[in-house]
């Protein structure tokens, strides 16, 4: 058991959202009223400036009685001034002050953090789980971790210590040491009794690990089942019969969130390499999980390489200027197809009203590809067969599409420049063009996930890059060979 203690709390009255708003509309309400209360607060801080009395008034706004994450959402959209003044002065007046920087992340969290005492930050990793202990000190500079674990009881210090020599992204990062195991041969009775008298089980948990003698997880049952179980009802008799799936606390936590999603999981033991019981990760702290990776998938597709939303303004700008950077290069390489065919392009001006029209629609069709396949990827649909299938389909698709928009390319090629070879060069250009789109969209990602890549990382560039070559290539080329 963890020396991790959290008091239960009630959630405050004051952050419920009102009865009578619609629910499709409640996450834009929560937003328009963080939003004013951000104008408010800004207000008020720029006033104490010259007048320091008039931080009074920010007891009118009743900050205490808002929920945790609702605070947290305003932090996070103050500039760094106004954001450290605000947290200084809530630290004192709120009782869940740990549990609101859990809901911060980023360089808000790292700027409150920062700004803190030893002894604070020690009392701090004391007051939330230890899952959230251990993301806490991640944010904490690496010189001040020393001083700060001193002061800290023996086994959280171990525990937080443990903790950080896990991989980044994997499940011994992710999981928290609070979990409740007793033995197989206990009754229910005895373990309702052992529950009451512990003071350190997790605040929240759904069911109870059953244990051998060497600590190794053998099944799960239920607190729901426990709590309708008779007191001497034997724990082997209600047992989940199904086969427990224990995570190794190196597991990368992608195929964590594939395992509860797969096996509707809400909970599951983290062993180490012995198999021995360590831990256990929650459906709560996988949904997090889930969300970051889809954030960072689309981020990545987007050539931005970290969800950078709360970074000070200048990291944002160098990160974006490098991936721009690569986009540029990519395009110069497009661009030199079309001055290989320079001379084509004077001789028939209307090649250079088609190619665009091809570009689009082959970067689009790649652009589907890519996201199937991407998607597929994450929830591990592609493998050997499944992967072979995909790229057929990918293929069928591809073509059908593309002859279909070669039939409308060419009719419109035809009405306008009265030209039948003309429209033969468009149609045939749109057909190879959606082909190598949809070939590419689906056999870039594979690629890079074979090669351990990140596929949402590079996949949109290349794809890209690929489809305007093509286009650019097959047209210009075809109606090189056909009319000249």
């Amino acid at each position: 058991m963890s020396l991790y203690t959290t008091p239960p709390k009630m959630p405050p009255a004051a952050s419920a959202p009102p009865a009578e708003t619609p629910s499709d509309t409640l996450a834009e309400t929560l937003a328009e009223g963080v939003e004013d209360l951000r104008a408010q607060v800004l207000e008020i801080l720029r006033d104490a400036d010259d007048a320091p009395d008039s931080l009074a008034h920010l007891d009118d706004l009743q900050l205490p009685e808002f929920h945790a994450a609702d605070l947290a959402n305003l932090l996070a959209s103050l500039p760094e001034e106004p954001r450290l003044e605000l947290a200084t002065w809530l630290q004192p007046r709120l009782d869940d002050w740990a549990d609101m920087l859990t809901y911060l992340d980023g360089h808000p969290r790292t700027q409150i953090l920062n700004a803190l005492p030893d002894s604070q930050l020690s009392d701090l990793l004391l007051e939330v789980d230890s899952d959230d202990a251990l993301d806490l000190v991640e944010d904490i500079d690496p010189d001040r971790r020393e001083k700060v674990f001193a002061d800290l009881p023996l086994q959280a210090r171990s525990y937080l210590a443990e903790g950080l020599t896990f991989e980044e992204d994997s499940a011994g990062r992710l999981m928290q040491r609070e979990s409740v195991a007793l033995p197989i041969f206990w009754t229910v009775g005895r373990t309702l009794d052992f529950l009451r008298e512990q003071q350190d089980i997790p605040e929240d948990f759904f069911v109870v690990f059953v244990v051998d003698p060497a600590n190794r997880p053998v099944g799960i049952v239920r607190a729901a089942r426990l709590l309708v179980s008779r007191r001497s009802v034997k724990i082997a008799d209600i047992i989940e019969q199904e086969p427990i799936r224990p995570i190794q606390a190196n597991m990368d936590r992608e195929d964590v969130a594939y395992l509860f999603r797969q096996y509707s999981l809400v909970s599951a033991p983290v062993v180490d390499e012995a198999g021995r019981l360590i831990g256990s990760i929650t459906l709560d702290d996988v949904m997090e999980v889930i969300e970051e990776e889809s954030d960072d998938d689309l981020m990545r597709m987007g050539g931005v390489f970290e969800a950078a939303g709360d970074d000070p303004l200048r990291v944002t700008i160098v990160r974006r200027l490098a991936w721009l950077g690569v986009n540029m290069f990519t395009a110069i390489a497009a661009s030199i197809v079309i001055v290989v065919f320079e001379t084509m392009i004077e001789r028939l001006v209307a090649l250079a009203v088609i190619m665009p029209i091809l570009a689009s629609m082959g970067g689009n069709a790649g652009t589907q590809a890519l996201t199937v396949t991407t998607r597929d990827l994450t929830r591990k649909r592609l493998v050997g067969a499944a992967a072979r299938r995909a790229i057929f389909s990918e293929i069928i698709i591809a073509l059908i599409n593309g002859m279909v928009f070669a039939v409308v390319v060419a009719a419109g090629i035809y009405f306008w420049y009265d030209r039948a070879d003309l429209a033969l060069i468009g149609a045939t250009a749109m057909v190879l063009t959606m082909v190598c789109a949809g070939i590419s969209g689906v056999l870039t990602p594979l690629i890079l996930n074979w090669l351990d890549m990140d596929p949402a990382a590079a996949s949109g560039v290349i794809v890209t890059t690929i489809t305007d070559i093509t286009a650019f290539a097959g047209i210009l080329g075809l109606a090189f060979w056909l009319i000249s």
